[in-house]
């Protein structure tokens, strides 16, 4: 991804990102924040000008025009870094970080959706870009051991993992490092969003395995040499919230957790996320103030293709078949109730109980084999999730019949 940096890439990087030089070369002027270069995109818009504007021909003008947000001296001062992105990226790609900006197509859409003009300029990350982008189901939390809290992050990294969807969270301790460790284990997929420098992920070869598979990704907000102590834990909530589909907040009992905090900041500043909450029946004076802004409990779902659909959406409907066109080919259908020479009969079902319950399967078959990329496999494997979280069937014979079931086209 770095490898084709765009202009605007490379102006917004000049503009608002510290560098791993900045120590060697330091500049005379402080990166925008966040909010401030959201600010300046705001600007450009109006002046239907790009970040890449600051610096061709139309720099002076735009000095000018953009002097009531932010000094000219300013301005000119981090754009001339623009000199210095390549080596910094040069610096960044050698240990395996990945850069993506707000320009960028790759960059993700639910970041711009749920954050607006506060997204991340510039997000820096190792492995799979597409799980970054992806969206999923964000598990957010205070750091506690409580049994009960990483109970509810290992069924739902379950849950996660058996329909296809990646759990995202800052992996501190608890529900939220629940619900990776429960979605990893089950071959699912998860994105991390550390309260920590990427730099400390280079050396670490467990880390570095996990990435190199292609199930785990960490991103973050801030400079991969960023200092601990200078990362906003709850800027860094907000931002794996903000890049799931929704987001389930666990053991929020204190309005001074990062996890609380950014919570309320989704809700009322931002508004349009999806927000629940896990109802442990305690008294919890925090949660309440939430709840009052239309934080919702998590439902209790009925398996995986339940959990897929609140989180995604139903899948869509099946095409309606094409009409025939005079001359075209077509299979003799076969007469209704015909059976193939030499098969028995079916065995005729008369419980209506059994009837409703058959039918019901039917249907979600058939809406799991038109779901766009959904192999035999992948559907078999769902109805035998199912089927082992309604208790129908014994969870080892339901691998078994996964295992021998169906065979992969070789």
């Amino acid at each position: 991804m770095n490898g084709s940096l765009t202009p605007n890439s490379q102006a917004i990087l000049a503009l608002t990102a510290a560098f791993p030089d900045d120590r060697d070369s330091p500049s005379e002027a402080e990166p925008l924040s966040a909010e401030e270069y959201g600010l300046l995109a705001g600007r450009l818009q109006v002046m239907e000008a790009s970040p890449a504007d600051f610096l061709g021909r139309r720099a002076a003008q735009l000095f000018r025009d953009s002097s009531d947000l932010f000094s000219e001296e300013r301005l000119k001062a981090l754009s001339m870094r623009a000199s210095r992105v390549e080596a910094a990226l040069r610096v960044w790609s050698s240990k395996g970080i990945w850069v993506l900006t707000r320009s960028d197509k790759a960059y993700p859409r639910l970041l711009k959706v749920h954050l607006k003009e506060d997204a991340p300029p510039v997000i820096w990350g190792g492995g799979s870009i597409d799980i970054v982008r992806g969206g999923g189901f964000a598990v957010a939390g205070k750091a506690s051991k409580d049994p009960s809290g990483e109970k509810q992050g290992l069924k739902h990294g379950e849950l996660a993992a058996c329909s296809d969807i990646t759990v995202i969270s800052t992996g501190k301790v608890g529900a939220e490092a629940a619900a990776m460790r429960s979605a990893l284990k089950n071959r699912g997929l998860a994105c991390q969003v550390p309260a920590k420098a990427l730099d400390n992920y280079d050396s670490n070869p467990s880390w570095k395995k996990l990435l190199d598979s292609g199930r785990l990704a960490i991103v973050s907000p801030y400079p991969p040499e960023t200092p601990d102590e200078d990362i906003s834990e709850q800027d860094i909530e907000r931002t794996a919230m903000a890049l799931g589909d929704c987001a389930l907040l666990v053991n929020a009992d204190s309005e001074e957790d990062s996890a609380w905090l950014a919570a309320e900041e989704l809700l009322g500043k931002y508004e349009g996320m999806r927000l629940f909450y896990w109802d442990s029946q305690a008294p919890n004076p925090a949660l309440a103030e939430l709840i009052d802004m239309d934080m919702q409990p998590i439902p209790e779902f009925r398996g995986v293709v339940d959990f897929h659909n609140f989180v995604q959406g139903p899948p869509p409907a099946p095409a309606a078949p094409a009409a025939h066109k005079p001359g075209q080919y077509e299979e003799v259908p076969p007469e209704p109730g015909a059976q193939a020479p030499g098969a028995n009969p079916p065995a005729e079902i008369t419980d209506p109980v059994l009837l409703l319950k058959l039918d019901a399967l039917r249907r979600e078959v058939a809406e799991l084999a038109a779901t766009e990329g959904m192999t035999g496999g992948a559907v078999l494997k769902t109805v035998i999730s199912e089927l082992i979280a309604e208790g129908r069937i014994d969870p080892v014979i339901g691998v078994i019949i996964e295992k021998v079931g169906y065979s992969q086209p070789r």
